[in-house]
This record gives structure tokens, C-alpha cells and sequence, in this order.
């Protein structure tokens, strides 16, 4: 069956998702927009969930504001469409952990919007962490979005490069913040196997880079995150994941993150 896509939401990241999606090759998509903000006219757009009745849809994509993420996401998963949501999950892990539950009792599978898996710098640094078992790591992440029409704090706009922590490093046992400003959060993870430090900036030039340190002196050093084609690969790669039905983040994951922070505020 082609995929049948619903798009809530076409601020910043839901412009950009309908951006790929068309590069991909998938046609029927519909928008949901019921803010005053100018509408894409690549593809048809309705006020409102409820006008998406006749749609017979497979697949959503929820990138509304995050305050309206489990409302939204839930709409969708207790209609048995397949349904991947943008970071942050939700406002709460008890709003994640529930919209988990809600998939598992409709045998589903929820998808998260955390595309830095996709990238080769950070797959690289997992299986360096895997083979050498680093004691430090260290994950500065710049971000501003284009289009904001929300406002988060900045340790909560963190939850992405806290994800990748987590894929690369393993499981979180604490978080603890360590300080910060309106434009940076500096962040402590302890894991199973060493210490993340997280440092999210919003006021520098746009670079991701990892830096893993092991006990016996060796280590892993990447940059990422510098042009638009990286990113535009790593978003598609991520959203062929979802609609094969193998998705790179799931709700779990999304789980753990809340969860981390949760811990920070």
C-alpha cells in the first residue's frame, strides 16, 4: 500500500519533513495547520485532525509544538495509524510512558524524530564506544531552529543531543545540570560505563562534534553537522526507516530521555 501521510503541524521541521518526503517520491500527503502561518501549497492542508476522517491514512507525523505532542500523537495512535513524533516526545515522561503503553495494547510501534542516529559520525562513535568501553565522553551540540512558534528551555531543547548520549554511551543512571544560561545548558550524564558531558549552545557557529575518551589513552574525536545535505540525508534516512516500519528511535527511547530530563528541571 502507498503510504498515506498526515503532517501535523508546518512549522519549521514539519516545512521541512514535507520538503523531503517530496524528494522521496511520496505524493499523498495532507497538513494539519490550524495556527495563522503561511501554508505550503505543495500540499492540501485542513484546520483540524477531525477534518482527516475521509483521508483512510497509514502514517503521521506529529511536529506541532511539543506542549501538544501527546494530545496529537495519541489522536493518531489509538486510530491505528503508525505514528512517529518530533523531539522533545512529550512535556513529561508519564505523557511518554503512557503513549507507550497506548501503541503496545494497539501492537504498535511509536518513532521518534531523533535523526543524528542517521549520521556516520555519530554510528561511528557507538561502535568506538562498543569496542573500547570509554570512561569520558564529551557531545557539544549547537541548534536554532528557522521558524520557532514555541518556546522550551534550553536543557529541555537538549533532548537530542541527550539521545545521542544515550545511543553512544548506553543507558542513563543520573543527569545532573551543571549550569547554563538562556542560550546553554551544560549537562552531567552518568552511565553504566563513564560520564557524557552534554554542552547544548544556542548562540554558536552551527557544529556538532563528539569526543569519547577510554582508560587505556585512546580515543574518538568527530565533527558533524556542518552543511544542509548531512542533515537533509540523515532526515531521510529516518523517515524510510518509519515507513519501513523499522524506525531508528522509538518511543522506549523517547521514554529514557524524558526521563533524563526530568531529572534537569
Amino acid at each position: 500500500m502507498t503510504p498515506r501521510i498526515a503532517i501535523v503541524g508546518c512549522g519549521s521541521i514539519g516545512s521541512r519533513h514535507i520538503n523531503n518526503l517530496l524528494a522521496m517520491g511520496y505524493q499523498d500527503l495532507v497538513a494539519v495547520e490550524p495556527r495563522s502561518m503561511p501554508h505550503d501549497e505543495r500540499v492540501p492542508i485542513v484546520s483540524m485532525l477531525e477534518d482527516l476522517g475521509s483521508w483512510d491514512l497509514t502514517h503521521a507525523l506529529i511536529c506541532s509544538p511539543p506542549e501538544f505532542h501527546y494530545r496529537h500523537a495519541r489522536y493518531f495512535i489509538n486510530r491505528g495509524v503508525r505514528t512517529f513524533i518530533e523531539k522533545p516526545m512529550t512535556m513529561t515522561a508519564m505523557e511518554a510512558r503512557t503513549l507507550c503503553a497506548i501503541a503496545h495494547m494497539n501492537k504498535q510501534e511509536i518513532a521518534l524524530g531523533y535523526m543524528e542516529r542517521a549520521h556516520p559520525t555519530v554510528l561511528a562513535a557507538k561502535q568506538w564506544a562498543k569496542e573500547h568501553g570509554p570512561g569520558m565522553a564529551y557531545f557539544h551540540c549547537y541548534w536554532r531552529a528557522e521558524k520557532k512558534t514555541y518556546r522550551l528551555s534550553v536543557a529541555d531543547e537538549s533532548s537530542h543531543a541527550v539521545d545521542t548520549a544515550l545511543f553512544v554511551m548506553g543507558r542513563a543512571d543520573s543527569a545532573l545540570r551543571l549550569g547554563g544560561s538562556e542560550v546553554r545548558s551544560h549537562i552531567e550524564v552518568a552511565h553504566g560505563c563513564g560520564r557524557s558531558k552534554i554542552m547544548m549552545d544556542m548562540d554558536t557557529s552551527p557544529l556538532r562534534s563528539i569526543a569519547l575518551y577510554a582508560a587505556d589513552g585512546s580515543n574518538f574525536t568527530g565533527d558533524y553537522g556542518t552543511t544542509p545535505e548531512e542533515w537533509s540525508a540523515c532526515y531521510k534516512a529516518e523517515l524510510q526507516a518509519f515507513l519501513d516500519g523499522r524506525p531508528l528511535c522509538t518511543g522506549e527511547d523517547g521514554v529514557k530521555v524524558m526521563e533524563v530530563l526530568e531529572q534537569l528541571r
